[in-house]
């Protein structure tokens, strides 16, 4: 929580740019209830849900965690789940991909 709230406040940090977040080869310790904790400062922070994010799994556990963190923040993020970089960044730039 405190590295995003970190990133957010940071002057270099911009709202409209894409973005794609790496959870591969990450271990969590998350429970349900901290995914939930985190969205709710998502749903909070200034970034609009045109904005695009590609979150990358590997492992069976990582994309549990995305697809928690996806349900939590629908109406508020527009997320897609990928395992391959490339179809991330292929969804990330296209631009009528919603």
């Amino acid at each position: 929580e405190n590295l995003y709230l970190k990133s957010i406040s940071d002057p270099a940090y911009r709202t409209s740019f894409n973005y794609l977040t790496d959870v591969r080869d990450c271990t969590f310790k998350s429970t349900l209830d901290d995914v939930k904790r985190f969205a709710g400062l998502v749903r909070q922070s200034p970034v609009q849900y045109s904005i695009k994010q590609a979150i990358l799994t590997n492992t069976p556990n990582e994309t549990q965690i995305a697809m928690s963190h996806k349900q939590f923040t629908k109406g508020y993020r527009n997320i897609e789940i990928f395992s391959v970089y490339e179809n991330a960044v292929e969804w990330l730039e296209n631009k009528t991909a919603q």
